[in-house]
């Protein structure tokens, strides 16, 4: 049997724009949590969004996407 593959195209935003609705989500999603814990992630999180922002990195990503793309040409 083969089933129809259905698919609805959204718009994912893919910039920071609101502090408080961040802060909805991660009380959301550490619910539970106690302080420590929650203070532990927000840690892990705020260096994970340094580097993940950080320019240099991004430039080096592009630069591995263009080489890999020149090697693999179909």
């Amino acid at each position: 049997m083969i089933l129809d593959l259905k698919y609805e195209a959204r718009d994912v935003p893919q910039r920071i724009t609101s502090r408080a609705g961040i802060d909805a989500w991660f009380e959301q999603a550490t619910k539970g949590l106690n302080n420590f814990q929650k203070a532990l992630i927000r840690s892990r999180w705020a260096t994970m969004e340094e580097l993940m922002s950080a320019g240099e990195r991004k430039q080096r990503i592009i630069a591995s996407i263009i080489q890999d793309f020149a090697l693999k040409r179909a």
